[in-house]
C-alpha cells in the first residue's frame, strides 16, 4: 500500500529551501563570545609580548658581543661597540648600537672606521649599560674594556624593574656571558 506524499492540497504545499548563512542573533552571540575571550586573553598576551621583547633584546646584545669579540681577535683589537644615538643618557641603549673598527681606539666612529654591523632600535624595551658608558672597547684577546667587564639591564616598558621579565646580562672580563632573569644588576 502506498502512502500519498502529503495530504495537503497542492496550493498549500511549500517547498523547503535550504538555509544559507547565519541569523543576526547568532552572529551577535558569536561576536560577544569573541569579545569576552579577547578581554580575558589581553593581559596574558601583553605579558607574553614583554617576555618576547626582553628575550629578543638579550639575544641582540649577546650577538653584538660575540661579533665584536670575534672581529677584535681577527683584527688584532681596535673594535668598539657604541650606542647609535645621542639622545638620552649614556647608559640608555634602547636606540640601538653599532659594532665598528676603531682605528684610533677612542670609541668614536670616525671617517677611517668601518661599521661592521648595526643593531636597530628596540621598541618597548629599556636597555641600560650598567657601567654608564656610551661605548665599550674590545681588545685583541677578546676582552671587553681591558680586564674590566660590561653589563646590561634589559626591562620591558613601562613596567621596568617591576616586571618578572627583567633581565641582567653580565659579561665577565674573560668574555663569559651570564643571563640572569628577574634581576637588573650583576653580582
Amino acid at each position: 500500500m502506498q502512502v500519498p506524499p502529503t495530504s495537503l492540497p497542492p496550493q498549500m504545499q511549500t517547498r523547503s529551501r535550504p538555509s544559507h548563512g547565519f541569523t543576526a542573533i547568532e552572529l551577535m552571540i558569536v561576536v560577544a563570545i569573541v569579545a569576552v575571550l579577547a578581554a580575558l586573553a589581553g593581559p596574558s598576551f601583553r605579558d607574553l609580548m614583554d617576555g618576547f621583547r626582553v628575550r629578543a633584546a638579550t639575544e641582540e646584545i649577546t650577538n653584538s658581543i660575540y661579533l665584536a669579540r670575534s672581529e677584535a681577535i681577527k683584527r688584532g683589537g681596535l673594535v668598539s661597540v657604541r650606542k647609535n644615538c645621542a639622545t638620552g643618557t649614556v647608559q640608555q641603549w634602547e636606540c640601538g648600537w653599532i659594532v665598528f673598527t676603531d682605528a684610533n681606539n677612542d670609541g668614536i666612529l670616525n671617517g677611517t672606521d668601518a661599521v661592521l654591523q648595526t643593531f636597530p632600535n628596540l621598541p618597548n624595551v629599556n636597555v641600560n649599560h650598567l657601567f654608564n658608558g656610551a661605548f665599550y672597547k674590545v681588545d685583541r684577546w677578546g676582552q671587553i674594556n681591558g680586564l674590566g667587564a660590561a653589563s646590561f639591564s634589559i626591562t620591558p616598558q613601562p613596567l621596568g624593574v617591576a616586571s618578572r621579565h627583567a633581565t641582567a646580562l653580565c659579561i665577565s672580563s674573560g668574555g663569559r656571558i651570564k643571563v640572569t632573569k628577574g634581576a637588573t644588576t650583576c653580582p
